[in-house]
């Protein structure tokens, strides 16, 4: 059976490669490329492959040189023609994965070494997935073949970006068999790798609940925790819902620290609306609820997600904590999609000192966004609290953030509060010493 490769190409495609892979049609044929893959090369005489270094060559029983040598020279042969046709950056990356294709299916080592040269050459290794995807078939089909050249880092440092493609399709394709090589992996690989299985069984809820259950026997150290952050980062793609219930029935520590992962890894990155995080942890015991609450503020900058963890921790009591890590978080966020209905929450605030900084940083964007609306605003408010709190950020926002103190003593006449008052000449106090250096 002869090399297909060029069968089916354009004609003038067709006419460059035909020529360069002369060499292989005057070859003997025996069998077709898939058996000879089956047996790979054997130790024997050392050939320059396709990377410039050392591999071996095969030598059949008489001593001769073997035939998959003889072909896969030929195919190393079409390789290097092809570098030298002119080819646009297309049509030779086309060419050559169609000839990758073949080649891996006689000599997998050589047509490996010569993808990650010419990824290397290209300078795109993260980008062109194009050259890997022509072992993505043969991966699947004997995965075992490729993991001695993994192992033994026979394309040195490009050995690692053959390695991410073989976990990726391995764990797509087989997850069971990936996890079987878990411990050959450094502890960074291991994280990907993990990944890479899950991503694998993401539409099997209870192969997904195995896996964890797996994880969380590891023992507890950097390298296990690692483990389960990557582990949660990927399962938050199920979704809140998802989350919250693999948290409350999280049967380890380790189980919970995963979905934790995960309840925060949604919360923090997922598109979010008042409530929806908030209904979730309803739902969980008190204790747990807590728990998930604050690792969803350790990684979210939604103002919405941010809100329903303010809402848990004052219908907890917990003020202190409230006051102490909410509003640096407020500050922080991003603008919310849902900018009224933000307000309107602030607005319902308790009136006390530990909500006064959260009230703040809460209306901050509303005040810094639009300035001329803000102050209407603001006239239109009743006096008391809420008035004199969101005067002294419009203080604040009006030295430090557009440098105009005319409009910072505009609020500064009309705040009435002694305690607001105060705080106003200290925000001021502050700017002027800072604009005096």
């Amino acid at each position: 059976m002869k090399p297909t490769a060029f069968a089916k190409m354009p004609g003038q495609a067709c006419a460059l490669a035909a020529g360069a892979a002369l060499a292989w049609w005057t070859l003997p044929q025996q069998g077709d490329s898939s058996a000879a893959a089956a047996a790979p090369v054997a130790s024997g005489e050392v050939a320059e492959d396709s990377a410039g270094g050392a591999r071996p060559g095969a030598k059949s029983k008489n001593g001769g040189t073997s035939k998959v040598a003889e072909r896969s020279k030929a195919y190393r042969d079409a390789w290097e023609e092809l570098l030298h046709r002119g080819l646009s950056g297309t049509e030779l990356e086309a060419l050559q994965t169609k000839l990758l294709a073949e080649w891996v299916e006689v000599d997998p080592e050589a047509a490996v070494g010569a993808a990650l040269v010419a990824l290397g050459q290209s300078g795109r290794y993260t980008s062109n997935t194009g050259l890997l995807s022509a072992f993505t078939r043969k991966i699947r089909d004997q995965p075992g073949i490729f993991w001695p050249m993994i192992k033994d880092k026979r394309f040195g440092l490009k050995t690692a970006f053959f390695r991410q493609h073989w976990i990726d399709v391995v764990g797509g394709n087989d997850p069971d068999l990936l996890l079987g090589y878990l411990d050959e992996f450094s502890a960074p690989v291991k994280s990907k790798a993990i990944k890479s299985v899950l991503e694998g069984i993401k539409d099997d809820p209870v192969k997904t609940r195995g896996v964890i259950a797996r994880l969380a026997l590891l023992p507890d150290n950097p390298e296990s925790r690692a483990m389960w952050k990557a582990a949660g980062m990927q399962i938050s793609k199920q979704g809140l819902e998802a989350m919250a219930k693999g948290l409350t029935e999280a049967k380890s520590p380790a189980e919970e620290a995963i979905y934790l992962q995960g309840l925060s890894t949604f919360s923090g990155w997922m598109p979010k609306e008042i409530g929806a995080l908030r209904k979730q942890l309803e739902s969980m015991p008190e204790a747990t609820a807590k728990k998930a609450a604050l690792s969803v503020l350790g990684e979210t900058y939604f103002p919405d997600a941010i809100i329903d963890v303010a809402d848990l921790l004052m219908a907890q009591g917990d003020w202190e904590t409230l006051s102490k890590s909410v509003p640096i978080r407020m500050h922080q966020a991003v603008s919310s999609r849902n900018p009224e209905a933000v307000l309107a929450w602030a607005a319902d605030l308790p009136e006390r000192r530990e909500t006064e900084d959260l009230y703040r940083t809460t209306i901050r964007s509303h005040i810094n966004e639009d300035p001329a609306k803000a102050r209407g605003w603001i006239e239109a408010m009743s006096a008391g609290w809420k008035r004199d709190n969101a005067l002294t950020e419009y203080l604040n926002s009006s030295l430090h953030t557009r440098n105009d103190p005319a409009a910072a003593q505009w609020a500064m006449e009309i705040i009435e509060g002694a305690g607001f008052r105060e705080t106003a000449e200290g925000m001021r106090a502050e700017w002027e010493a800072a604009t005096k250096k």
